[in-house]
């Protein structure tokens, strides 16, 4: 089909499409249908796309033809509304009786899941997270700006692009299965599609099938998609979703070097069966940008810096832990993967930091981070505290003496 021209000409008196879009490559084919690379031309420019194509002669039971085109129609609603970076762009939509057309940005690179299996080995996990956190802001605004939910988040439906300096940018796609929450924040129904269920198994929690869809699955998608990222399978997908949910009632999988790690807590915990262990879209957030920023913590750490790093509240539990002594880690070796997290590109304008926005809990945590990270013996932890407290004691003292003498007190 390369090369051919795909136009819509005049019919009953009207034009369908105002522009002439030149297939070059098929880069897929699915449920919904075809989905090529395009050219086309605007303005004495030339310009790429993809273009989706539903072919509605191809299907032989009306009910399958009902769920697709309100599919594809969803698909062309939603994505109208919606501009974000990480987030596919809307160009155009046209239909005819025989087929239905969806002109999208043309996104560069590869889906995820041909990305991760590009390594010999693992993925680096650092380009990982930056993969999730990319999603995770296109969730967020999705959520935030439309009260929408995705609902299909898995490997294939998320574009990784490699930049010059190596590391990557992420673009969702396909929201075929995407629905607008109602007004009333009711969660039931979404996940339904035309009387079929919505999402892709082994990318499902088990409540879903009870017909409720929180922001919390969302997150359940992320941590099993993150969770191929490191493992190179799919540990939950089955031939039908009750295999699935046994397996991810039994979390049947071996993190291997990560059960214990940071990323390895962080996945256990959002694959939970029970939705409300899970953390909400803000909180994974949190803690994956935290955890960037504290590369330090890519070694052992329990379960609770985990939680602590999402929560709302992890200045002062971390505060606490450390006051009781309960806080336990430990550090990497420093050359473990090779390489300096999150570098940026030269010349490229600096990102705020959490010190830019909030100074003084940045350096807080900061500093309880570098505390924490090494713990002693209980039988020097005695010691530590006795050091301390002399410590306070001399800054307090010459503190006195300071103003003793601003005073006049002292010669």
């Amino acid at each position: 089909m390369s090369g051919d021209i795909l136009s819509v000409t005049e019919s009953g008196g009207s034009v369908k499409l105002s522009r002439t879009y030149a297939l070059t490559q098929k880069l897929g084919e699915g449920g919904m249908g075809e989905v090529h690379k395009v050219c086309y031309e605007e303005m004495g420019k030339l310009y790429w796309a993809a273009i989706k194509i539903l072919d509605k002669t191809k299907f032989s039971k009306p009910k399958d033809l009902e769920v697709s085109i309100s599919r594809f129609h969803r698909e062309v609603e939603l994505l109208k509304l919606v501009k974000h970076s990480n987030i596919i762009g809307f160009v155009s939509a046209f239909e005819t009786p025989e087929k239905a057309y969806l002109v999208m940005e043309y996104a560069e690179g590869v889906t995820m899941d041909k990305w991760v299996m590009q390594f010999r080995g693992e993925p680096p996990a650092e380009l990982l997270v930056d993969i999730l956190l990319d999603v995770l802001d296109a969730l967020l605004y999705m959520k935030g700006k439309h009260g929408m939910h995705h609902r299909d988040i898995k490997p294939e439906n998320i574009m990784v692009k490699v930049l010059p300096d190596g590391q990557v940018s992420a673009t969702l796609i396909d929201f075929g299965n995407t629905k607008v929450q109602e007004a009333d924040n009711n969660a039931k129904g979404l996940t339904m599609m035309s009387g079929v269920m919505a999402g892709t198994i082994g990318y499902l929690p088990p409540a879903v099938y009870a017909g409720i869809y929180t922001e919390e699955d969302d997150v359940f998608a992320l941590a099993a998609t993150l969770l191929f990222g490191l493992l190179k399978y799919e540990p939950f997908v089955a031939e039908d979703r009750a295999k699935s949910n046994e397996k991810i009632a039994r979390k049947d999988y071996d993190l291997g070097a990560w059960q214990g790690t940071f990323l390895g807590h962080w996945i256990n915990q959002n694959v939970d069966s029970d939705r409300r262990k899970r953390m909400t879209l803000r909180h994974a957030q949190r803690s994956l940008q935290r955890f960037k920023e504290n590369p330090d913590i890519f070694g052992k750490c329990s379960p609770e810096k985990v939680k602590l790093y999402a929560s709302d509240t992890a200045l002062l539990s971390m505060a606490e832990q450390g006051r009781e002594g309960e806080a336990e880690y430990t550090p990497p070796p420093q050359d473990q993967f090779g390489r300096i997290y999150g570098g940026a590109p030269k010349n490229a304008p600096a990102a705020p930091t959490p010190a830019d926005v909030d100074p003084v809990a940045a350096k807080s945590l900061a500093a309880l981070d570098k505390a924490l990270a090494t713990p002693l013996p209980e039988s020097k932890q005695g010691s530590k505290r006795r050091l301390v407290i002399l410590l306070s004691l001399l800054a307090l003292s010459a503190a006195g003496a300071g103003v003793a003498y601003w005073l006049g007190g002292i010669p």
